[in-house]
């Protein structure tokens, strides 16, 4: 007999199908739970870190001063005498008022809410339009220092004026100026120029660059390391020229007054006196000139002041003509100089090369000149004399000696005489 099957009930394998289906739904929907859940927690976790960290924040930064603690500051800040501000159009102005609240509000360890509001109140006039109306754009509780300076230097204090002074920085040179007046415009020209300022050796170089030829060759021969040892160089050099201009500047008022300082260069001259006999005439009495005794049928000679030219030697003196005991420095022998030597002569003329110095008269009346000049009694006579000490030779002008009344002599050895002018 073929095996029995077992019956099947009608509608059964629906039921199945449809029981699974349900399954999966709960299992959907308790999926979507937990991931709800999930970004509730995440989200409750930065809720309550962003709380945590706005704690924090609220420890750490000091509470806003009550009105009473603000007056007190007010009152500590005005003990120290700061400066009004009333605006105008100086930035170097704006620049040192800024620069002097900030050294009273270290002095005074002053928060940011104690230096906006002391700045605030030393503001008038003009500058206190200005914050009547920026005031507006910011919340002054809040406002901290360096956000009101940027807010004081975009008024007063423009971009374009500061690439102006750092311009005038970069083409500093002391010029007219003392080192000291040069050393602070350059300290002032550092703050917007930080880049320089905070290196050393830029720092000295363009401080090099600007000092005066003379002080900076100075200077570089010094042992200067750092930038104030060369300031400190700077400073002494100056001195020195100081020094040195004032003593060739005596000197040279001292011949051209006719005199040195060993004494008087002019011959001196009797005091003058009234009809009386008295001193105190200012009408000079003019000597009475020398008249030398003439022999019958002889000739006057030739006269310099009161001395008469001697036959003789042919050198001014009066009485008798005193014995030639000139010595030569070539054969050291008397009765000659070296100009009239016969060893000399023998030998030929030869070249000696001299040196000359020159000027014209608007370098000889200059201040500043270094050249020492002035009037000289020379031979009886006032002359206007150029003393260089590095010349080699003194030179006369042939008028000069034709005013003297000097008879010339012709020298053994010629001489090389190169002027400026060729």
């Amino acid at each position: 007999m073929p095996p029995r099957r077992n019956p099947v009930r009608e509608g059964g394998e629906g039921t199945s199908n449809d029981n699974n289906v349900n399954q999966q739904d709960a299992l959907n929907r308790m999926l979507d739970i937990l991931q709800q859940q999930q970004q509730a927690m995440q989200q409750q976790q930065q809720t309550h870190t962003e709380q945590m960290e706005q704690l924090l924040a609220m420890r750490q930064q000091p509470p806003p001063p009550s009105p009473q603690h603000r007056n007190d500051a007010v009152e500590r800040f005005r003990k120290m005498n700061p400066q009004e501000f009333s605006g105008g159009v100086n930035p170097m102005k704006a620049e040192e008022w800024i620069k002097s609240l900030e050294a009273i509000f270290e002095y005074l360890h002053f928060n940011d809410n104690e230096r906006v509001s002391c700045a605030i109140f030393m503001l008038t006039t003009d500058a206190r339009t200005w914050w009547e109306s920026a005031r507006v754009t910011v919340d002054v509780p809040t406002l901290t220092w360096v956000k009101f300076k940027e807010m004081f230097y975009n008024k007063y204090f423009t971009a374009d004026v500061k690439a102006r002074k750092i311009q005038d920085f970069l083409e500093l040179k002391q010029n007219g100026m003392s080192v000291g007046e040069y050393v602070r415009r350059f300290e002032q020209g550092c703050r917007f120029v930080p880049f320089i300022a905070e290196d050393e050796n830029l720092k000295k170089n363009r401080f090099l660059t600007g000092l005066n030829p003379r002080v900076r060759s100075m200077v570089r021969m010094s042992a200067a390391n750092t930038f104030p040892e060369m300031v400190d160089k700077a400073l002494l050099a100056d001195e020195d020229q100081k020094e040195i201009s004032k003593e060739i500047q005596q000197k040279r008022q001292t011949f051209k007054s006719g005199t040195s300082s060993s004494g008087p260069l002019r011959r001196a001259l009797p005091r003058n006196f009234n009809r009386s006999g008295g001193p105190g005439s200012a009408r000079a009495v003019r000597p009475t000139p020398y008249t030398p005794r003439l022999l019958p049928g002889s000739q006057p000679r030739p006269m310099l002041g009161n001395q008469p030219r001697c036959n003789k030697c042919g050198r001014f003196h009066t009485g008798e003509c005193p014995p030639d005991l000139r010595t030569c420095y070539i054969c050291h022998k008397q009765g000659h100089i070296a100009s009239n030597c016969p060893q000399v002569q023998k030998r030929g003329p030869g070249r000696v090369p001299a040196r000359v110095y020159t000027m014209t008269q608007e370098e000889a009346d200059r201040k500043d000149s270094t050249v020492i000049c002035g009037n000289v009694s020379f031979l009886g006579l006032v002359t206007y004399v150029l003393i260089d000490s590095g010349a080699t030779h003194s030179f006369i002008s042939k008028t000069l000696v034709e005013s003297l009344g000097i008879k010339p002599e012709t020298l053994a050895v010629g001489y090389l005489i190169v002027v400026p002018s060729g």
